[in-house]
C-alpha cells in the first residue's frame, strides 16, 4: 500500500503512462567517430561555481587517460568552453560536454 495514495492514483500504471520521443540534445558537438571502440561511457553531472565542476573534470580526465572511457559531462552553459580547453589535451577516450541549462 502506498503511504501516499494521492501521488500514483491506483488505476495508473506504467503502461498507461504516455511515451515521450527520444530527443537527441542539439548543442552535443563534438561527434564521437568510433564510439563502439570505448569501453565504457560514464555520465557525469554537476552544476554551481568553477569550483563544483572542476573535481569532475579531473575525473573525466582520469577515466580517460587510465581508462580509455568516453566522459560526458552535463554542466551549465557557461563552464563548457572551460570543460573542453581542460580536456583538450586528452589522448585516449573522449570528454564531451552537454549543456544542462543555466547560466
Amino acid at each position: 500500500m502506498c503511504p501516499y495514495p494521492n501521488v500514483y492514483p491506483s488505476p495508473l500504471t506504467p503502461h498507461h503512462w504516455p511515451l515521450l520521443p527520444a530527443q537527441v540534445p542539439s548543442d552535443i558537438e563534438q561527434p564521437v567517430e568510433a564510439a563502439p571502440s570505448y569501453p565504457r561511457h560514464a555520465f557525469l553531472m554537476t552544476r554551481g561555481t568553477r569550483g563544483d565542476v572542476q573535481p569532475f573534470v579531473a575525473l573525466a580526465r582520469g577515466l580517460c587517460s587510465e581508462r580509455g572511457w568516453l566522459v560526458t559531462i552535463c554542466t551549465e552553459a557557461r563552464w563548457k568552453a572551460w570543460v573542453l580547453a581542460q580536456c583538450a589535451d586528452i589522448t585516449a577516450g573522449a570528454v564531451r560536454s552537454l549543456c544542462s541549462g543555466g547560466g
